[in-house]
């Protein structure tokens, strides 16, 4: 009967009488620092050029594997025929 009624007893104390005072100035102490995180300066795609040339190069590698994977779906198609 006690294991029943405790939690039920527990819970309702807690919502009459709150949290212990401090507990929030604990838990934000121990929290990360606020500070504003250094960021890269924003540039426009179209005039970056490392950017560009790395979109290029990805662009190949994903229409060079799209061919490879045609020319493999192709094969395996005249070999079941």
């Amino acid at each position: 009967m006690v294991v029943l009624l405790l939690p039920l007893f527990g819970s309702l104390l807690w919502l009459v009488l709150g949290r212990p005072q401090g507990v929030a100035e604990i838990l934000a102490s121990k929290s990360a620092p606020q500070y504003s995180r250094p960021t890269r300066p924003v540039v426009d795609p179209e005039n970056d050029e490392d950017f560009q040339r790395r979109f290029r190069a990805r662009v190949e590698q994903q229409r060079r594997a799209a061919q490879e994977q045609r020319q493999r779906d192709e094969g395996n198609e005249s070999d079941t025929a």
